[in-house]
């Protein structure tokens, strides 16, 4: 089981993780790309290529799938884990066909952030689904080998509350629950590993849900964070929440600020920066695509 991040805010340098996890595939003459979002590329051990989101625009998905030799016809499955424009509206660029699997909100809702932004799934990206092979379910389902997703998650605990943001749809408009969002359940024989795109239901949330659901121990956490604005008191709440699951490695992403970032660098040892151009290998670590 492979897991490359083809999309995230930044892009990464060629020096490898300080526990050799993470193997960085950039090199001079072969530059990743970044964009505000989010996109991972999953093999399999039965070789299967699984797609989970792809970033705010195509540019950084298709440039980057070029450099480790990926054409987009060859991906088995596009996985969306929710309806923003920063994971879904890459896909877009993707050619008409492939199976898209998501949760039945994903792309039918507008969503309003506190700040004011709208923000709905593009005609381009509704088009695309249209045409393809969309399969929308809001149940746990397996993708393929060692890869099902969490199924839809409500937040478990007050201290991840939502933030008064809303969506709107022919009825009105209602506090967003973002019950459309999910993640994917890596297996492996070094463990289980979570994927989140933004855990806007809440890390802890998504966590426990995930350790709910796999045959193995989850022992890494990887994506977005969600914890833009986190107050102290909860980043230490999730901090220890995390290490009394058992989580020992984690790789905060996209949406979770640098100063969560920091704040949780200075407290898990196993902390790993997954930019865009980074490699996990759960099988034999640093091995070239």
């Amino acid at each position: 089981m492979r897991i490359i991040c083809l999309v995230n805010n930044q892009v990464g340098g060629y020096h490898p993780s300080r526990y050799s996890l993470v193997a960085r595939l950039g090199r001079p003459g072969a530059r990743f790309l970044a964009e505000h979002g989010l996109s991972f590329l999953i093999e399999t051990d039965a070789k299967e290529l699984i797609l989970m989101d792809g970033g705010s625009s195509g540019i950084p998905l298709l440039h980057n799938l070029g450099l480790i030799g990926v054409k987009p016809v060859d991906i088995g499955t596009v996985f969306l884990t929710h309806g923003h424009y920063d994971h879904a509206d890459g896909l877009a660029s993707l050619p008409i066909g492939l199976k898209l699997i998501t949760h039945p909100e994903s792309l039918s809702r507008t969503r309003i952030s506190t700040s004011g932004f709208r923000q709905s799934p593009s005609d381009t990206m509704l088009g695309w689904a249209e045409r393809g092979r969309l399969e929308l379910s809001h149940e746990s389902m397996r993708l393929g080998k060692g890869v099902t997703t969490t199924g839809e998650i409500h937040v478990r605990h007050e201290q991840e509350s939502f933030d008064g943001s809303t969506f709107v749809n022919g009825k009105g408009e209602f506090p967003d629950n973002f019950i459309d969002e999910q993640g994917l359940i890596l297996e492996s024989d070094m463990g289980a590993v979570l994927l989140t795109g933004c855990a806007h239901p809440g890390i802890v949330s998504m966590v426990e849900r995930a350790a709910e659901l796999s045959n193995k121990d989850l022992f890494m956490v990887m994506g977005g964070f969600h914890m833009m604005g986190a107050s102290r008191e909860r980043l230490e709440w999730t901090t220890s929440r995390l290490k009394e699951m058992g989580i020992e490695i984690i790789a905060p992403m996209h949406c979770t600020s640098y100063a969560a970032q920091r704040f949780l660098s200075l407290r898990f040892e196993g902390f790993e920066l997954m930019a865009a151009g980074s490699m996990v290998d759960l099988r034999v670590p640093n091995v070239d695509f």
